[in-house]
């Protein structure tokens, strides 16, 4: 049947967690621009810090597949909390300036966004709630409901926000039908009127969307997905990786494959300079497990895409003078984290899964 869900089912509370008491600070200042701002995060933390000093460690058992973020004016750090399913998901906030006072929101979310200032944006039940941390009680409210899905029979429906630019949100609305046992995934732009704009199917996509980004200019995305070219006739399965371009004038997609051969799965995208998109792609043998994929960047420029760094995953630039990396791998998905500055490469932390800059430094 086609999945709806009461909003009675989705109940949001705001959890304030401080050592001076149940209140947050309004109107914290922006981090100054020239900080070295950045942060990471590990199972079990969410650190914050500034060059090669530790500004805060904040435990948190953090869903590993979720990329951390900061909202768009930098003065919190966002992570989703581990959960079993999205009905128990949770958010976990750390403010930046006051790093002992934790905003947790129980949103029942799959993926959340940075929508502007200290606001974050997230879908539960066909509706993409907001909350603006920065707020004396932060409270999640609806910016509005989502047109419902059709009604095919033997049919079930996630949703899930991508990527959001300025006041536009990206989301995906995936069906599996239990009758094909087949996935067929729609694009949507939800404009700064709040209106939703079909964009259409992804085209060769069998398989659930994992994310998206913004161009810079943004009047494109790319959205990463994974398809099953082999069918189910591996062990392990073996799914193939797929960058769907989206042009936004004419609204046109097309999906491509960085990697033919064997098996490969996308597991985060950034596109935050002008030379093109930068993609992590866990890649592995036919007949490996998955905890087996190493991960690979690989940047698309030009039309075409090319392996980049050796063995770095993801990179970013906290400030115009430093650079962090993560590289050689920890565990399973988890890498080392190395700082580039003046020269030199000082390894900061092991078992990082994900790391976040503020926005306005490019990559």
């Amino acid at each position: 049947m086609p999945r709806h869900r009461s909003p009675a089912l989705a109940v949001l509370t705001v959890v304030l967690l401080g050592l001076a008491g149940c209140t947050t600070t309004v109107d914290d200042p922006a981090p100054p621009a020239g900080r070295e701002l950045f942060a990471y995060s590990t199972s079990g933390e969410l650190i914050v810090a500034e060059g090669a000093e530790v500004l805060s460690r904040t435990p948190v058992q953090i869903d590993t597949e979720t990329e951390i973020r900061f909202t768009a004016d930098g003065k919190y750090v966002v992570a989703r909390e581990f959960a079993k399913d999205d009905d128990t998901a949770a958010l976990i906030a750390v403010n930046v300036a006051q790093p002992d006072q934790v905003i947790r929101l129980q949103c029942n979310c799959r993926s959340f966004v940075p929508a502007g200032d200290s606001t974050i944006a997230w879908i539960t039940a066909e509706t993409v709630m907001r909350v603006d941390l920065a707020a004396a009680q932060p409270e999640p409210a609806a910016r509005h409901t989502l047109p419902a899905p059709a009604a095919r029979e033997g049919s079930f429906y996630t949703d899930r926000l991508l990527a959001a630019d300025g006041d536009r949100l990206l989301w995906a609305r995936t069906e599996f039908s239990f009758l094909t046992h087949g996935f067929r995934s729609e694009l949507f732009l939800v404009a700064g009127d709040g209106a939703d704009r079909l964009l259409g199917d992804i085209p060769d996509v069998d398989s659930s969307v994992h994310g998206a980004a913004f161009s810079p200019d943004g009047n494109a995305a790319a959205v990463i997905s994974d398809t099953t070219p082999y069918g189910d006739v591996h062990p392990y399965g073996c799914p193939r990786a797929a960058i769907t371009l989206v042009d936004l004038r004419p609204e046109t997609q097309r999906t491509v494959f960085p990697v033919l051969e064997n098996c490969s799965t996308p597991r985060k995208v950034r596109w935050d300079n002008e030379i093109g998109l930068t993609v992590a792609i866990g890649q592995r043998e036919r007949n490996e497990s998955n905890t087996s994929a190493r991960t690979y960047r690989w940047q698309y420029a030009d039309d075409q895409w090319s392996p980049v760094d050796g063995p770095v995953v993801d990179r970013l630039r906290p400030s115009v003078v430093a650079t962090i990396e993560l590289a050689e791998p920890t565990s399973g998905s988890a890498h080392t984290l190395y700082r580039i500055a003046d020269g030199e490469r000082v390894r900061l932390a092991d078992g990082v899964h994900s790391i976040a800059t503020p926005p306005g430094i490019a990559g």
